[in-house]
This record gives C-alpha cells, sequence and structure tokens, in this order.
C-alpha cells in the first residue's frame, strides 16, 4: 500500500501548472447502477452499470500580484483542460486528463485566525478522459 507522505501532487489547468497554488484537489469516479432484475422467483436483485462520471473539487490560493487571471478569470459554465497527478507528473505515475466543466466557485472564508485566502471550484466532467488514471493511465 502506498503511502504518500510528501505533498508533491501535480495540477494543471489550461496547460497552466496551478500546484503551487492548491491547497487540496479530490476526484471522484462514479457509474450510475441500474437495476435488471426480471423473472419470478428471483431471491436477489441484479443490476448493471451505466453512465460514468467525475467529479472535481479543488481548494486554490491566489497569487495576489495575478489575481485578475488566476481566479477572476474562472468562469462557471466554462470548459477547462485539467490534468492532475496525484505523485506529480512525473513518468510512471498515475495521471488523469479531462475536460471539466466548472460548475461554481466559493469563497473567500474569513475567520478571526486569519486563514489563508482559498477559493473552492467544483468541476463535473466533461466527455471522456483522455488519461483516465481509474484505468491504469500514467505520465
Amino acid at each position: 500500500m502506498a503511502f504518500l507522505a510528501d505533498n508533491t501532487a501535480f495540477i494543471s489547468i489550461d496547460a497552466v501548472d496551478k500546484s503551487s497554488q492548491c491547497k487540496s484537489w479530490k476526484l471522484e469516479h462514479n457509474a450510475e447502477v441500474h437495476e435488471t432484475t426480471a423473472g419470478f422467483g428471483s431471491t436477489y436483485r441484479t443490476r448493471a452499470g451505466g453512465l460514468k462520471d467525475t467529479k472535481l473539487t479543488v481548494m486554490r490560493a491566489y497569487d495576489d500580484a495575478n489575481i485578475s487571471v488566476d481566479i477572476l478569470n474562472q468562469n462557471a459554465g466554462t470548459a477547462y483542460a485539467i490534468i492532475l497527478g496525484p505523485e506529480d507528473n512525473v513518468a510512471g505515475k498515475p495521471k488523469h486528463a479531462q475536460s471539466f466543466i466548472l460548475e461554481g466557485v466559493s469563497g473567500i472564508d474569513r475567520t478571526v485566525e486569519g486563514t489563508p485566502v482559498v477559493f473552492e471550484f467544483t468541476y463535473s466532467g466533461n466527455g471522456d478522459p483522455t488519461s483516465n488514471m481509474f484505468t491504469g493511465a500514467t505520465f
């Protein structure tokens, strides 16, 4: 079992490396499940897999010297080419590359403790991945 003690994850949005601004990212891979039970006397339900989906949530700080391009240029409803690497973008390590539609952006949450300014970006997969780490794709 791999234990990743370092913090060298990789994220690229529209061919721009955003790894240094990323606080966290989470990629979810799901599929619909349809009931297919038929026949009198069945004692257990049967099911079949349906359409697959990916969801991505990214927590990012921003570069305050470049905020107009870096954060404010992220528009809900727009497609972005995103590449992810949970162990950086090193040859032989897992890679996920896919078009994602930005669903929305939330933030800034400010607290009395003076926490870092971060935004949460929520994306939905847009079509098939070009590299799917859930099926063994690597850099």
